[in-house]
């Protein structure tokens, strides 16, 4: 009987060292590994090829079409979803093997996520979840999403045991420029679905996510610098309203 085997996968657009070091986290687990490269500027691509991955080129501003685009090339039995700032530990590593290799009816499988940042890890307010990113070839699909298009199944459902280390918060000027990015896709997803602004959404919403994240959902026990993360996501929150309202006033005298 052959031995199921497994792909791993990555969108990548300037990936650096964290790259680097999730590349070699599982580099000898799988069986191929598929790169594609969101048009990056730094080494992320010669880092892909020293790894021995295979590298596509396609530049797209939608997530989703970038994940469709990158499950195209994959040949393997069983897939295995990073992001270029997340690392396989060993055990993470040896539990994923155990499973390809069972005989269990799942056919996909959720792993839970530990989030650092500025290398602490994070154990409050939204920063403790699990995501769908092992599964089967064809049996998930993917949500047509600006931002953070994520796989979804209707197969059998399993969750790994032991997480996934996810360093997405660096730097507070990484933090800023990811999140200003993330608001303008944000906006523009909800014009395209006609949410309207208003001035109680531009004013209100950001206090209102800090209250809810750093004191009602208890992110203050993360320590000091957990109150940057979330005025970081606040500030987000404002952005993406102060966009969505830009959008309507661009468009509205782009149409006189």
């Amino acid at each position: 009987m052959t031995k199921p085997t497994l792909s791993v996968a990555y969108v990548v657009k300037n990936g650096g060292r964290l790259f680097s070091l999730s590349l070699a986290s599982i580099q000898n687990r799988a069986d191929e590994i598929i790169v594609v490269d969101n048009k990056s500027t730094d080494t992320s691509v010669r880092i892909a090829q020293k790894a021995g991955a295979r590298i596509y080129k396609n530049i797209s501003k939608n997530e989703g079409t970038l994940r469709r685009y990158a499950l195209s090339k994959v040949h393997c039995d069983w897939i295995l979803f990073l992001d270029h700032d997340e690392i396989v530990s060993t055990v993470l590593a040896k539990e994923i093997v155990k499973i390809i290799q069972s005989k269990s009816s799942k056919q996909a499988y959720m792993i839970p996520y530990r989030n650092h940042l500025f290398g602490k890890e994070l154990k409050h307010a939204g920063e403790m979840y699990s995501m769908l990113r092992l599964f089967k070839k064809d049996s998930v699909y993917i949500t047509n999403r600006r931002v953070h298009a994520s796989f979804e199944t209707n197969k059998p459902l399993g969750t790994t045991k032991h997480t996934l280390d996810h360093y997405s918060y660096t730097s507070l000027l990484q933090i800023i420029t990811k999140f200003t990015i993330y608001a303008k896709k944000h906006a523009q997803e909800k014009y395209e679905k006609c949410e309207l602004v208003t001035p109680q959404k531009i004013v209100l919403y950001a206090p209102h996510l800090f209250w809810t994240r750093f004191i009602v959902k208890k992110g203050y026990k993360d320590g000091g610098l957990r109150f940057l993360l979330d005025m970081s996501f606040a500030y987000m929150e404002f952005a993406t309203y102060v966009y969505l309202w830009y959008l309507y006033i661009h468009n509205k005298n782009a149409r006189k």
